[in-house]
């Protein structure tokens, strides 16, 4: 594990279970120097938070992210792993009214789908207990959640394990046309009309990235039918992936759709 998210998460430990308050936000530093935006920051147009394990942007009226960025280790996955708490519960950091709330999902049809991972974040106690907070959540059909998006997390594991390290940015994708877009709950959360994952890492020649796009619905294909250009995924999203590279280098990173993808192999 990074040196530094381990500090944290350690410290993070400590503090919860001495029953002291901590403020979520401050789990990570500023996004210039902080792993888990490592490329830059996709879009600011909400609330963003940081976490030990990631951040995300938080829109208010969705009551869901916009996206989740994570940074992700060999020695996380590799290290002894929490069980999986399925503790559920409302966002600290969010005012009722702008969040999700449990009662949503309840008898919704739709699962609480995790952006980030639970498997991802198995390696502290605090990483664990925020990766169950609603903000990080979507609603999902079970299908998709437990069918090809799961399957391409599992890949994405397998493939960081390999590799050493991957920055891994994803959220969901919405219909264009307002009122085509229905919703659950009494908050009103937003559902989905599909779902991207952006994964980036590098290698002896230079960075590498590529993109997943899911349409919300259950989903047979091979994974490699989902693979698109970023910068299409960027497109439908309004976000911009990899900001922090030069320009030339975003464009040849997110015009093509690998051949032979290292993940898939």
């Amino acid at each position: 594990m990074n040196k530094s998210k381990y500090l944290i998460a350690c410290i993070l430990t400590l503090i919860l279970f001495s029953g002291c308050q901590y403020k979520v936000s401050d789990a990570g530093s500023n996004n210039s120097d902080n792993l888990n935006v490592k490329y830059g920051l996709p879009s600011t147009n909400g609330k963003l938070i940081y976490r030990t394990g990631y951040a995300l942007l938080h829109d208010k009226e969705k009551k869901e992210p916009l996206w989740v960025s994570y940074h992700l280790t060999a020695n996380e996955l590799n290290s002894p792993q929490i069980k999986r708490s399925n503790k559920f519960a409302p966002d600290p950091e969010l005012l009722p009214g702008e969040r999700a709330e449990l009662n949503d999902y309840k008898n919704s049809g739709y699962d609480r789908g995790h952006m980030c991972p639970n498997a991802d974040q198995s390696y502290s106690v605090i990483t664990m207990k925020e990766c169950f907070y609603l903000s990080n959540m979507c609603p999902q059909l079970h299908s998709l959640n437990a069918g090809k998006w799961g399957s391409l997390e599992s890949k994405v594991r397998a493939f960081t394990k390999k590799q050493g390290e991957v920055l891994v940015v994803c959220g969901p994708v919405f219909d264009k046309v307002r009122s085509n877009i229905n919703t659950i709950g009494d908050n009103k959360v937003w559902i989905p009309s599909g779902f991207f994952k952006v994964v980036i890492y590098n290698t002896e020649e230079g960075t590498k990235a590529i993109g997943y796009e899911m349409p919300h619905k259950n989903l047979t294909e091979e994974l490699k039918k989902y693979i698109v250009k970023i910068r299409d995924i960027e497109s439908e999203t309004g976000l911009n992936f990899m900001n922090k590279l030069p320009q030339s280098e975003q464009d040849k990173l997110e015009m093509i759709v690998p051949v032979s993808p290292e993940m898939l192999n």
